[in-house]
């Protein structure tokens, strides 16, 4: 059973079969809310715990600390908060590009991670001017 099932969509199923607006019957069909249902009852999945915090897949945890080494590793040049959305959507489209050229050419795979990293990072930085200007009441486009 995935343990990255959305945790309120599943205490609403859950609600929902509480206060008897689920049949027995959609049980065996509720798939994965199903699953994580008989999951809790063992104790395995704990829906107390998500108090707006995401777990992460450990995918994504891995991928996040490639990102802030390749971040780090360019402390130097001052990050983004200077840059503007079209600096950066400037930078992102050239950073597809590079990541593009490393197709077919079998380079080592630190290459492609260090370069799948960038494109991360400045949709990240991207991102986060958005939500920098959303909270300051104005739009930087």
């Amino acid at each position: 059973m995935s343990e990255y099932i959305s945790k309120l969509a599943l205490m609403d199923w859950l609600e929902m079969q509480q206060l008897g607006e689920i049949e027995e019957y959609e049980l065996d069909r509720a798939g994965a809310y199903g699953t994580a249902y008989k999951e809790i009852d063992k104790g395995r999945f704990d829906i107390t715990s998500d108090q707006g915090e995401v777990q992460l897949r450990p995918e994504v945890k891995w991928f996040a600390e490639q990102m802030e080494t390749v971040l780090r590793a360019d402390d130097h040049k001052g990050g983004w908060l200077h840059m503007d959305f079209g600096d950066l959507m400037q930078r992102l489209t050239e950073e597809v590009d590079e990541l593009f050229e490393l197709q077919g050419t079998e380079p080592a795979n630190e290459f492609v991670i260090k370069e799948a990293a960038d494109v991360a990072n400045f949709a990240m930085m991207i991102a986060d001017l958005v939500r920098r200007s959303s909270r300051e009441g104005r739009a930087e486009r």
